[in-house]
């Protein structure tokens, strides 16, 4: 199956990477209270056979999904200076990836942040039972297929409007007040 990955560094095409520190921004340097409690939270819940986010490289089952994530923490992440470079988007494949909804972990972070139980939310990350549409996935390692240039804007506007109805399905199940969708 094609994934698609994106970092700050140049890989070569044909080469296998991972684990950690592959992705040693994403998740390694969010040292804040709730990040920490969060990956303690996901860890706890974890499936045996699955990998940690801790040391886990993501990816994504579209270039679109894959690029809404770097804008996403380029605008809105807690360590914004990480993605203000140029990001390389890559055509990966990944050996054993778990798969997981992709808009769950910000949503639990923002029940955390509001003092309310992430955990159905985790419960769901690691065994999905709603209509996700949206995906993540997770893996030790991966091998490059090629680097790719996210060029359709329109199909990435298309995307971002299914990850929407995944925030909305979230929002629905697990409310949050402050939260407006």
């Amino acid at each position: 199956m094609d994934l698609y990955h994106v970092s700050t560094q140049l890989y070569e095409a044909g080469k296998t990477y991972g684990p950690y520190p592959l992705n040693h921004f994403a998740i390694q340097r969010r040292t804040d209270s709730y990040h920490v409690k969060l990956e303690a939270d996901f860890e706890a819940a974890r499936p045996k056979m699955a990998v940690s986010r801790k040391t886990a490289i993501f990816a994504f089952d579209s270039i679109e999904a894959c690029l809404s994530f770097w804008e996403g923490e380029r605008d809105h992440g807690s360590r914004r200076e990480d993605y203000s470079g140029f990001g390389y988007f890559y055509r990966v494949t990944m050996p054993n990836p778990t798969r997981a909804p992709f808009q769950l972990s910000g949503h639990a972070f923002f029940l955390l942040q509001l003092d309310l139980p992430d955990e159905p939310v985790i419960a769901e990350y690691w065994h999905p039972e709603q209509k996700w549409r949206c995906w993540e996935y997770l893996d030790s390692t991966l091998t490059v297929v090629e680097r790719v240039t996210p060029e359709n804007f329109l199909v990435r506007g298309a995307f971002n409007c299914i990850y929407m109805e995944d925030k909305r399905l979230s929002q629905r199940l697990w409310p949050i007040q402050a939260l407006s969708i």
